[in-house]
């Protein structure tokens, strides 16, 4: 049960993994031997901003790969880092919104045994391949889980989204509107939306880039 859509190899030196695990264990407290910057997203004092050219790269060309790149308006994406400690685990999740296009993962620092797999609906597990540097591309509905790490050594992972505001079809018609809300409470609301005339609906689309 192989859920990749897109894989490539992309190791971060080790020096820069060192100091970027050092600033996140100074702006996050760990929840169960886990430190995660997922409650940071968005903010300008987030120490994952540093990435944020190197991955709009990676992300540039997987969205032409995928022929989407020229009909999504409002392209944007967000990401966090993940640094698991002893016995630390994540539980099955997946990350469905209805503004994502699709999902992703980088192996930044795997342990021998791997960790991260997809579930099929009898809870089976599928391992990808998951070397140092392996990132892979995968649909925001799949299910999946990260097993606790048991080697001893920190494992770390960057994971995100790639999000769109609206999406053109061919014909011009029935395009798809998506617009979030962020309540006070930090709800998103999610409207989406099939309309006809697109550049009627386009002047009132706001979409902001949450690593802005």
């Amino acid at each position: 049960m192989n859920l990749e859509l897109w894989r490539t190899n992309s190791k971060i030196p080790d020096n820069l993994v060192d100091s970027h695990v050092s600033e996140i264990k100074k702006s996050v407290l760990p929840f169960r031997n886990m430190w995660s910057t997922f409650e940071l997203l968005g903010k300008k004092k987030s120490p994952d901003l540093i990435f944020a050219e190197y991955y709009e790269s990676i992300l540039d060309v997987v969205v032409s790969d995928f022929g989407i790149k020229s009909r999504v308006d409002k392209l944007s994406f967000n990401y966090w880092t993940q640094v698991y400690g002893n016995k630390a685990r994540h539980s099955e999740h997946d990350h469905l919104s209805g503004a994502t296009l699709f999902s992703w993962v980088h192996f930044i620092r795997p342990t021998k045994e791997k960790c991260f797999c997809f579930l099929d609906d009898e809870r089976r597990p599928y391992f990808p391949e998951q070397n140092a540097g392996d990132f892979i591309v995968f649909p925001e509905w799949a299910l999946h889980t990260v097993k606790p790490n048991t080697s001893g050594e920190e494992r770390v992972v960057i994971a995100g989204n790639v999000n769109y505001g609206m999406m053109n079809r061919p014909d011009g018609e029935n395009t798809v509107i998506c617009k979030i809300t962020k309540c006070l409470n930090d709800t998103l609301v999610i409207q989406q939306e099939s309309i006809g005339n697109a550049k009627h609906w386009k002047k009132q689309i706001q979409w902001d880039n949450p690593l802005n």
